[in-house]
């Protein structure tokens, strides 16, 4: 009788076994492995990656500024100046609105484990981020779980989204790992050209946020009255009109200039440049040397005055040194400045370029007086003395 009793008690025990290997752990459902028996764990990390897509409308804010390379002169009657002019546009700043976010989240079991893991679920950086899965599921090695997002962003875009993946190997295990992707932002964009003009020059061009800042330069040739003294403006405007919204800005420079009603003075390197032979613009004034201009007689130097005015102080030469100041003095007299405080010395000076010429020897006691006639006129002309000097 024992003997049997024994023999059902095994039989017992071995109908009990096989129910062992289906009791689940708590709070974690089982993975359809396909068999009872118990299963050894190997934890592999698992693989995720996400994108991270913006669209949103950017509105860009344009600049114009304005400046030139002076903002002061002293003119003659009828005296022409080159005004350079410099233009800038550019971006001064953009607003995004109505930014809105989506993306996938890929999660892979990589083949290499051989563990099936209980994917949770996704938390996404986001606020109010609305993320859907086709979860909870259980993933097997080499199968992969794609999740997709989407989220309105107020505010400055993130330059980089987040997501926390959470899931669980049967066991019960709980893992993290965590997914981010930089913003590929696609922006509707409005007002990323203008279009600028001026007030002297005209249309100056349009530029777009690509090229910016852009420069614009030109010039503009100032003259000043023939007739009347006294100071007067040269206002001028820059604008710029953003090409979507119309909106307008604006940048002035005026240029203050003086006509002395005494006159001014300018150099003889002035005057050698503004004849008609150029390279500058030609100063009428060159007109009023009798009897036939630029080209009239100096002296007896077989020289025009201008040809005069060009010749090489070689060496020091007083008399050419005296000539170009003489010069230079009398055509700012022709072109109106006073020239009262040197009246004695433009006398002395025509004396001694009447009676000597550029290759005469000359004794030491002339040579000074030269040199000292020279060095008061070139204080005219420089506008130390007299009237003061024109902007050349």
């Amino acid at each position: 009788m024992k003997t049997i009793l024994k023999f059902a008690l095994l039989l017992l025990v071995f109908s009990l076994l096989p129910l062992a290997g289906t009791v689940e752990a708590a709070g974690v459902k089982p993975p359809a492995f396909g068999s009872s028996n118990p299963i050894s764990i190997q934890t592999v990390t698992i693989e995720v990656s996400k994108t991270y897509d913006v669209t949103t409308t950017r509105e860009y804010d344009w600049t114009v500024t304005k400046q030139a390379n002076v903002s002061e002169l002293t003119l003659s009657p009828g005296q022409s100046y080159l005004v350079n002019y410099t233009v800038v546009a550019d971006v001064s700043g953009w607003e995004d609105t109505g930014a809105y976010a989506s993306g996938t989240i890929t999660i892979t079991n990589p083949v290499s484990s051989i563990a099936t893991f209980w994917f949770v679920g996704v938390t996404e950086s986001l606020p109010g981020a609305i993320v859907d899965c086709p979860a909870p599921e259980y993933v097997s090695p080499g199968e992969t779980l794609t999740c997709t997002y989407t989220a309105a962003i107020t505010g400055e875009v993130p330059p980089i989204n987040y997501a926390t993946i959470e899931y669980q190997y049967p066991e019960g295990e709980s893992h993290t790992v965590v997914a981010q992707a930089n913003a590929a932002i696609t922006a509707n964009e409005i007002d990323e050209c203008a279009y600028v003009t001026d007030s002297l020059a005209g249309p100056l061009g349009q530029v777009c946020v690509g090229a910016a800042p852009a420069t614009f330069t030109y010039s503009y040739l100032l003259t000043a009255p023939e007739m009347g003294c006294g100071i007067f403006y040269l206002n001028n405007t820059a604008m710029l009109e953003e090409l979507d919204t119309h909106e307008f800005s604006n940048a002035m420079w005026t240029v203050v200039y003086n006509v002395p009603c005494g006159g001014c003075t300018l150099t003889p390197g002035y005057w050698k440049t503004h004849s008609s032979y150029g390279p500058a613009p030609y100063d009428a004034t060159w007109a009023m040397v009798p009897p036939s201009g630029e080209n009239s007689p100096f002296y007896s130097n077989n020289k025009t005055w201008y040809q005069m005015l060009w010749m090489n102080v070689a060496g020091g030469n007083a008399y050419i040194r005296l000539s170009h100041a003489y010069i230079a003095a009398r055509l700012n007299q022709y072109n109106g400045a006073d020239v009262s405080v040197i009246s004695g010395t433009l006398a002395q000076a025509e004396t001694f370029l009447q009676n000597y010429n550029y290759w005469s020897i000359l004794n030491k006691t002339v040579r000074a007086q030269m040199t000292s006639l020279a060095s008061t006129l070139d204080q005219y002309n420089n506008g130390y003395i007299g009237p003061g000097h024109c902007s050349e």
